[in-house]
């Protein structure tokens, strides 16, 4: 049994109807124990995958963002290549 349902089930009925519309379920004064025990668990395991998909997210911008970094650190500054072009074409257009 998880541990979760462990503490659900330690609370009444009247504690976990109270926890549960404070976590956002309607209609949970129609429903006996085991089913909102069951819809707490649900809920439970849709917020894990919420948190599971963020930090994938974040993860895989982290990811991109260093990739892209390495990548500027790399490559050789744009502006200052215009720079030495254009000088080196001033110079050679003033021979």
């Amino acid at each position: 049994m998880s541990e979760m349902r462990e503490k659900y089930e330690s609370l009444n009925l009247s504690e976990l109807k109270e926890v549960a519309k404070f976590r956002g379920l309607r209609g949970v004064s129609a429903l006996k124990k085991a089913d909102l025990i069951n819809a707490m668990l649900k809920l439970d395991e849709e917020e894990e995958q919420r948190r599971e998909e963020e930090r994938r997210v974040k993860q895989e911008a982290a990811d991109f963002n260093n990739a892209a970094g390495s990548a500027e650190a790399a490559a050789p500054d744009n502006a200052a290549m215009g720079m030495k072009a254009a000088a080196t074409d001033k110079a050679a257009t003033a021979m």
